[in-house]
């Protein structure tokens, strides 16, 4: 016999093999690890189909509406240090993101906050819609080529330094309520009633 030897059998419990390794000595375990493994993809099919019909109608009627684009191109600085402070502001309300980017401490937004007045303008000249009813639908920053520079390194040689580089998109929306701008129910509202 293995133990009396001192060599233990491939599927005794030790640490260095796990319980879940298939092994023909126990058929049980491995039909078992088979049925978890073949189940996952249904149990995410199921997921999927289970998503009500009208909010994939909302999203798509959501995509459709017409949005304005700023972008800042070939910016110094990490997307790291940008995408941190774009987090912040995504899916705010246009004002809301104006206080944010003007009273956080990182340097990067003054950079992202030019970038959002030129969306916002873009917004109201292009497609004529109304400030106080802006928000936030996207913002991202994207890699942009590095700048190389050199040091100093060991023993004379040159050491390279990659700068970060980045560019900046941000995309603004109009709520909407009930398939109508908000502009235009509190125009309705404040309208004088017709006599």
């Amino acid at each position: 016999m293995l133990w009396t030897s001192g060599l233990q059998h491939r599927c005794s419990p030790s640490l260095q093999t796990p319980l879940s390794r298939p092994c023909s000595h126990r058929p049980a375990v491995f039909q078992r690890a088979q049925h978890l493994l073949a189940s996952r993809p249904q149990v995410r099919q199921r997921a999927h189909a289970v998503q009500p019909v009208f909010a994939k109608a909302k999203q798509a009627e959501e995509d459709a509406a017409p949005e304005a684009m700023a972008s800042l191109k070939f910016k110094k600085g990490s997307t790291h240090k940008f995408r941190r402070i774009l987090d912040q502001i995504r899916g705010r309300s246009y004002e809301e993101a104006l206080m944010i980017l003007e009273f956080l401490p990182h340097r990067a937004c003054d950079s992202i906050l030019p970038t959002l007045i030129s969306a916002a303008a873009n917004a109201k000249e292009n497609l004529k819609m109304s400030k106080l009813n802006l928000y936030i639908s996207e913002c991202y920053a994207d890699e942009a080529p590095k700048l190389k520079r050199f040091t100093n390194g060991y023993k004379g040689r040159p050491y390279k330094i990659l700068k970060g580089v980045s560019h900046v998109t941000i995309k603004v929306k109009e709520r909407k309520q009930a398939g109508k701008s908000i502009a235009a129910a509190a125009a309705k509202e404040l309208a004088p009633e017709a006599m």
